[in-house]
């Protein structure tokens, strides 16, 4: 039963957002729509600072400016600002990084 009234409160939440001209909320994942932006490596290397960081993870660039400050290593994310970190992130990171990382993804590399 329970099931059953999540199902249907998430139904018609949707039917009342859609009806107002709203979109329904979406759940973050780390996939790339069709129009997505791309940048060039040299794009993403300008952005190599605390106040503005982005990092290459698997061909996705993700801007995780506002995650520097609450970044649970502290200060060793600044090291890979503007960078390519693919390696040392899947192999330093769990899964519940790998879902956090995914609500900052803004494009893929060209």
């Amino acid at each position: 039963m329970p099931k059953i009234y999540l199902l249907f409160l998430i139904a018609v939440m949707t039917i009342c957002l859609t009806s107002c001209g709203q979109t329904a909320p979406t759940v973050a994942t780390n996939s790339i729509s069709q129009d997505a932006k791309q940048y060039t490596s040299t794009e993403v290397a300008s952005h190599n600072q605390a106040t503005d960081c982005w990092v290459i993870v698997d061909n996705k660039i993700y801007n995780v400016t506002d995650f520097v400050n609450i970044h649970p290593g502290g200060n060793k994310i600044l090291a890979g600002c503007g960078k390519d970190i693919s390696d040392l992130f899947n192999a330093k990171h769990s899964d519940k990084a790998k879902k956090t990382l995914a609500n900052y993804l803004i494009g893929s590399v060209k």
